[in-house]
């Protein structure tokens, strides 16, 4: 299934719907490698497994759970998919966003995209939580691509504002003035961690964290009309490549974990008033 495949995805939707008890939602969440604590968030939960909606897949990441679950965060009811396809694991820029999909078919307006990252250079130390204030796509795919020219509303996609402003102002408000930084993403297709060489071409490229998700997703849902919000936690970067260790996969799930358990009460705040903007 590609993420425009209008009948399929309201299908696979429905699925979703019957299966969790239905909606409306205020908003969905994609949930990145080691962001499942996130769930904990959602109460009165239920889910049902990635590979029981048809057009969804088991996720072959590390960290990632595959499940769709849905609950209450206060007043409003979220949805979160626990887990992504990559374009490594073989998907297609247009597979990757079918969640999108999904997301606003089932009424979500409000997209909270999250990931691990890695930091171009010192200053981000890993357990960081960083907002995502732009992208650069450097994966060389685009799920617009799935799309027939004829059929794209409009036919070239504005990207100026595709994180939303009110959206980065909330989060710095609620985490403390200078307690949550910003910075440009650069998403690539992986599976390979990053070189020393590639993180230097990164930070002068302008980007400050560097992952193998978010851009593609984050195309498909303005494409849709939905507001994006990023979240990144750093579990890696160039020091580590220096010293010829790279990075270890199960390694960044376990910095991420932690990472998203301690911050669980502002990312509660956070999705609370994300849904009011």
């Amino acid at each position: 299934m590609l993420f425009h495949e209008g009948e399929e995805v309201r299908a696979s939707a429905q699925t979703i719907a019957t299966r969790v008890g239905g909606g409306p939602f205020a908003g969905a969440a994609i949930l990145g490698t080691g962001w499942s604590q996130a769930c904990a968030l959602l109460e009165d939960r239920t889910s049902i497994p990635f590979d029981a909606v048809p057009g969804l897949a088991a996720c072959g990441a590390p960290g990632h759970r595959g499940e769709v679950f849905a609950g209450s965060l206060g007043p409003d009811r979220w949805i979160f998919f626990s887990g992504r396809r990559h374009l490594y694991e073989g998907c297609a820029a247009g597979e990757v966003g079918v969640p999108v999909a999904l997301a606003r078919a089932l009424g979500a307006d409000r997209l909270l995209l999250t990931c691990a990252a890695g930091a171009t250079g010192e200053d981000l130390s890993p357990g960081t939580l960083v907002l995502i204030e732009d992208h650069l796509n450097l994966t060389g795919g685009n799920p617009l691509l799935a799309v027939p020219l004829a059929q794209r509303r409009p036919a070239f996609l504005p990207m100026g504002d595709a994180y939303d402003p009110a959206a980065l102002a909330l989060a710095e408000r609620l985490a403390a003035p200078g307690r949550i930084p910003r910075a440009v993403l650069a998403s690539l297709p992986g599976p390979s961690f990053e070189t020393p060489a590639e993180y230097r071409m990164l930070a002068r490229l302008g980007a400050g964290i560097v992952s193998m998700s978010c851009a593609l997703e984050t195309i498909a849902a303005r494409a849709l009309g939905m507001r994006v919000l990023g979240l990144a936690v750093v579990a890696n970067g160039p020091a580590r490549a220096k010293e010829g260790a790279g990075a270890d996969g199960d390694a960044v799930v376990s910095v991420v974990e932690s990472a998203v358990s301690g911050r669980l009460g502002f990312l509660r705040e956070l999705l609370a008033g994300y849904a009011r903007l």
